[in-house]
C-alpha cells in the first residue's frame, strides 16, 4: 500500500513529490514539538517532586526572614500591675 501511494505520488509530477515532501516535513515537525512539550512535562514533574522529596525531612525548620508575630496570652498566674508600685505591692 504503501509503495502504491509513493509510486503514485512520485509519477503525478514535480509538484506532487514538492507537496508529498512538504507535508512530510510539517509531520515531522509537528511531531517534534508535541515530544518535546511531552518531556518538558515530565521533566518539570520529576523536579517538583525531588523538590518535595528533599523539603519533606523533619531537620530544623529554616527561619523565615519575616517572623510571624504573635500576642503573647496572660498566664493565670499573672496580674495586672498598678502603675507605679513595685512588683512586691501586688496583692
Amino acid at each position: 500500500m504503501i509503495r502504491l501511494g509513493l509510486r503514485l505520488t512520485l509519477n503525478g509530477g514535480r509538484e506532487a513529490a514538492v507537496r508529498f515532501v512538504a507535508t512530510a516535513a510539517t509531520v515531522a515537525l509537528g511531531v517534534g514539538l508535541l515530544l518535546i512539550a511531552l518531556a518538558g512535562m515530565n521533566a518539570l514533574n520529576a523536579q517538583n517532586a525531588r523538590t518535595a522529596w528533599l523539603n519533606s525531612g523533619t531537620g530544623r525548620p529554616s527561619r523565615s526572614p519575616y517572623p510571624i508575630k504573635t500576642l503573647r496570652q496572660p498566664s493565670a498566674r499573672s496580674t495586672r500591675k498598678a502603675p507605679g508600685k513595685p512588683p512586691s505591692c501586688n496583692r
